[in-house]
């Protein structure tokens, strides 16, 4: 008779699969064992680790400690304070909950636990309780003197798992791992006091925020203490709320963008984790200020009741899974957007990596709207680059707000006359264009705002170069978003001798039918010809004539994407989405040389964009070369 091959585990061997699951190196162990400390309710955590955590790590806390019993079940797995009905998860607050996290350390380690509890009122008392433990048997349990809290000394990790242990990285990069580690725990915990040694030296020691500070002015100081001064000044205050839903933090302006995702933190309830969906919305409310494959840097806290966010997903809780996806995106989206407008930042980046060209400013920044001519456009020609500015802002404003029509009349009024005043008054000339290349333009830079580190400035004997592509880009998308915003068709456009015939599915057909407004306002009148079809009669100006089949193919299917909601803030993003489309399939050519007459009107229609320094896809229109940086490069010191 055959051998049973199912058997019930031991106790020691399910302790250790556990330790795996939860335990992956030495990081992990800080992680857990910090968790904890915050959960007491802890003010200050001292954080000791040798050898990148191999030989020693040992926090120490001031949080409320345990009794005897209640230490001993915290070694026992499945033992926890913070959860004891699974209905409990829906309002989870706390950073841990499985308990197994001192049980799977203490199976896998020479383990020491000390902790006092909350009435303990000094170190001379013997209500402190100390436990020894090596691979998960207890070895000696008896009275102790400590002050109120708990300190957990682990020693010889994975001594009793050689398999784990042979694995494990270098120690140097086991205690960069905990160093970022507790940077991410302390932007996280904001009030809280963190110091970390490695090796006997102090790595990380934050300062306490006083008791009557704001969350966000903690988080400021925080982020000082860790990133400094200088780098913390450089971002955007975020600070947004609605409903049940609160978003603080900073983000990068536009100019600082990164070629990946390491710069993002995010903390969801005071929880460092990761979230595709709200990386994705923090880079959808930069819109059209980054370039393509760049990424935005940002460091958020957002909070939301408990039901909204499922943390039970990760035996680390490194990745969440979030309810009301929707409601969540637009709210992250328009606290981006919010941030960016209050200040107001156009000034973009170059991307030039030819080091004799590294310090070169690009120009047109927070000055742009001096830019204009006192013999130049009509009083006409204004008013409309003051109707599409006013226009456009208050839209993107009043979309997350959802304001009424008259408010929304009488504020556009308003910025009307603000803007007048800007404009009418200006006395700087438009820089003169010099002389045309193919594709560029040069610039006369004596009457052009730079922005440099001690502020805004003329240009003084200088020159600049204009990207004609760029421009001419920037220019019909504004004019594209512009009708779109304002549900005017005014774009120019061209009729078709011969109509374009779409063959189109059943549900293609429908999104087109149901934005056929918003696509003729944009410059696209299509009509339908049989079940199957669509004809094309009339399209941009200024597209590709032989692209627009696949710049049509590439417009409905953002309509269909992006078909799931009618609230005004995901019109917008399919207005920009739309232009951006368009604007890939222009008729400027890179090789094309334009005349100065041609190029002095390219410099003009510019200044009337919104964005006049950046192209829609986030590159310079413009790049600024000062006497100084020409005198260096020809090696001239006088």
């Amino acid at each position: 008779m055959p051998s049973a091959r199912i058997r019930v585990l031991s106790d020691h061997t399910i302790n250790l699969v556990a330790a795996g699951e939860v335990i992956k190196d030495p990081s992990s162990v800080v992680k857990e064992l910090v968790d904890n400390a915050i959960d007491a309710q802890a003010g200050e955590i001292l954080i000791e680790i040798k050898e990148g955590g191999r030989h020693l790590i040992r926090v120490s806390d001031n949080g409320h400690g345990m009794l005897c019993d209640d230490a001993l079940l915290s070694l026992e797995r499945h033992a926890t304070s913070k959860i004891q009905a699974i209905e409990d998860l829906q309002e989870l607050d706390t950073m841990g909950f499985r308990g197994e996290a001192l049980p799977s350390i203490a199976a896998i380690s020479k383990f020491t636990l000390l902790t006092a509890p909350e009435n303990n009122p000094s170190a001379q008392s013997e209500a402190a309780t100390l436990i020894r433990v090596e691979g998960g048997k207890i070895l000696a349990c008896h009275n102790a003197h400590r002050s109120k809290g708990t300190t957990v000394e682990v020693q010889a990790l994975f001594f009793n798992v050689p398999v784990r242990r042979k694995f494990q990285k270098s120690p140097h990069f086991d205690a960069a791992e905990i160093t970022q580690m507790i940077r991410l725990l302390a932007l996280a915990n904001p009030s809280i006091q963190f110091e970390l040694v490695s090796d006997q030296k102090s790595i990380i020691k934050t300062t306490t925020p006083s008791s009557n500070s704001s969350f966000a002015q903690s988080l400021t100081l925080r982020m000082q203490s860790i990133f400094g001064l200088e780098y913390t000044e450089s971002l955007l205050p975020v600070e947004f709320k609605k409903d049940d839903l609160q978003i603080y933090g900073f983000i990068g302006s536009p100019a600082t963008h990164k070629p990946n995702k390491r710069s993002q933190h995010l903390f969801i309830n005071r929880r460092p984790v990761t979230s595709s969906l709200i990386a994705n919305s923090v880079r959808e409310g930069y819109a059209t200020m980054l370039p393509v494959q760049r990424f935005p840097l940002f460091m958020l806290h957002i909070c939301m009741p408990g039901p909204m966010v499922d943390v039970n997903v990760h035996p680390q809780k490194k990745e969440v899974r979030l309810r009301n996806e929707q409601q969540i995106k637009n709210s992250v989206i328009a606290a981006i957007q919010y941030a960016l407008r209050q200040k107001q930042f156009t000034t973009p980046l170059s991307v030039i990596d030819q080091p004799i060209l590294e310090n070169i400013t690009p120009f047109w920044g927070a000055e742009n709207f001096g830019l204009q001519s006192t013999n130049g456009p009509s009083n006409q020609a204004w008013s409309v680059k003051q109707n599409s500015l006013a226009c456009e802002m208050l839209v993107n404003q009043a979309m997350p707000l959802k304001l009424n029509i008259s408010d929304f009349i009488g504020q556009v009024e308003q910025v009307e006359k603000e803007r007048q005043g800007d404009f009418y008054h200006a006395s700087t000339p438009h820089p003169l264009v010099l002389a045309t290349i193919p594709g560029f333009c040069l610039l006369d830079g004596s009457n052009i705002w730079q922005l440099s580190s001690s502020g805004s400035k003329m240009g003084e004997n200088g020159f600049a170069i204009l990207d004609q592509q760029a421009a001419y880009a920037r220019i019909h998308y504004d004019k594209l978003v512009q009708s779109a915003c304002t549900k005017t068709a005014s774009v120019e456009t061209q009729s078709l001798l011969i109509p374009l015939p779409l063959t189109l599915a059943p549900n293609e057909i429908s999104v087109v039918r149901r934005h056929a407004n918003l696509l003729q306002q944009m410059g696209f009148e299509l009509r339908e010809f049989d079940a199957n079809t669509m004809l094309l009669d009339t399209f941009p100006s200024f597209m590709h004539d032989e692209q627009l089949a696949q710049s049509l193919n590439q417009i409905i299917q953002i309509l269909i994407d992006d078909d799931l909601d009618d609230e005004q803030i995901l019109e917008s993003q399919r207005q920009q989405k739309i232009a951006l489309s368009v604007c890939r399939n222009l008729t400027i050519w890179p090789s094309k040389r334009l005349s100065v007459q041609e190029g002095q009107l390219l410099v003009k229609q510019l200044l009337l964009c919104n964005l006049p320094a950046l192209c829609p896809f986030g590159k310079p229109t413009c790049l600024y070369f000062s006497s100084q940086e020409i005198n260096k490069w020809f090696k001239k010191f006088i």
